[in-house]
């Protein structure tokens, strides 16, 4: 299919359109336009939307973590103990989204040694506050996790300890 790109006349959005013969006339620049979309402009919005997304988990899991936190809770300590850990997972979920994002971008967007250097320093500080929040909810070390669980529960880890 042949595709004809001109430049868009004055008047109407700067970038150029894409006319395909059967819709155009015989110069080639009446009938139906479609504005040109590149990759990288695609990839940029995809990127956004990540972003978006991310940023919402986040401030929406924080508002849903403070009114759970105030519903049946009178005492205050309890009240942080309980909007903690109910944001918590919101935070590392709105996290982990934001590391995605910055990995469409830098991949398919802006690939650069910087950006790539970037990333990985974006990607490790976020990792790590993962990490802390992880611990920080769950009490406890992920490799030890399972040990916390059977203690709670009063078996053993091992076979001959139940």
């Amino acid at each position: 299919m042949n595709l004809h790109v001109f430049p868009v006349t004055m008047g109407q959005p700067e970038g150029p359109v894409v006319c395909g013969p059967s819709a155009c006339g015989g110069d080639g620049r009446t009938g139906a336009r479609f504005r040109a979309v590149s990759f990288n402009a695609t990839m940029e919005t995809v990127a956004l939307a990540f972003e978006v997304v991310g940023v919402a988990i986040i401030v929406l899991g924080g508002a849903f973590a403070l009114v759970r936190g105030v519903r049946g809770v009178g005492d205050l300590d309890r009240y942080f103990l309980v909007a903690k850990q109910a944001f918590g997972r919101p935070l590392i979920l709105g996290l982990e989204i934001l590391v995605a994002a910055d990995i469409i971008k830098t991949i398919t967007v802006e690939l650069s040694l910087s950006s790539v250097a970037t990333l990985g320093i974006l990607v490790a500080v976020r990792i790590a506050l993962s990490f802390s929040l992880g611990i920080e909810l769950e009490g406890t070390l992920p490799w030890r996790r399972a040990e916390t669980e059977a203690a709670l529960r009063g078996v053993g880890t091992r076979p001959d300890d139940s």
